[in-house]
């Protein structure tokens, strides 16, 4: 696992911790298959021109209207775009509320993540499909991301119990 952060102390005592490896740049982690943004950022920090085809970016931070982690590329980049509320993501999303005010993205094509986590729709339709999942965080939705992961890994008889 890359990892790249803004504050060199603290990202080789995460990656002491979490046996990662340090990415030389953002653009380095950014062209992993799975990019997770954690970040207070008012500004993006992942650019779409850096994803690879497929990618899946998880943006979990920068949760008020004004803050962004990905930039309008990586929007349109995506071929899915899920939240875990429509309803919340207007409110508190810069990610999405700036691609929408500038056509970049319509909210009728955010999809909630309980549709997917339920079955009633594909993240991903092809393998180089780039998907998009902006979190702001309900709890009761984890519970239930989580739930539903259990099961579908007992019924494939995958992990272990601990």
């Amino acid at each position: 696992m890359l990892v790249f952060g803004r504050n060199e102390e603290r990202l080789r005592a995460f990656c002491v911790e979490h046996g990662c490896e340090l990415a030389d740049s953002p653009r380095e982690a950014a062209e992993c298959d799975v990019v997770v943004t954690v970040t207070t950022s008012q500004e993006p920090v992942l650019r779409g021109e850096w994803l690879r085809d497929g990618a899946l970016v998880c943006a979990v931070g920068a949760s008020e209207p004004e803050a962004r982690e990905l930039d309008d590329a990586a929007i349109e980049r995506a071929t899915f775009v899920c939240c875990d509320s429509r309803e919340q993501a207007r409110g508190e999303s810069g990610d999405l509320i700036g691609p929408v005010a500038h056509g970049i993205l319509d909210w009728s094509d955010v999809h909630e993540f309980q549709d997917v986590v339920v079955g009633e729709l594909a993240g991903r339709s092809r393998d180089d499909d780039v998907v998009v999942f902006k979190s702001n965080g309900i709890a009761a939705w984890d519970i239930a991301a989580a739930a539903r992961a259990v099961e579908l890994a007992r019924a494939a008889g995958a992990g272990r119990i601990v």
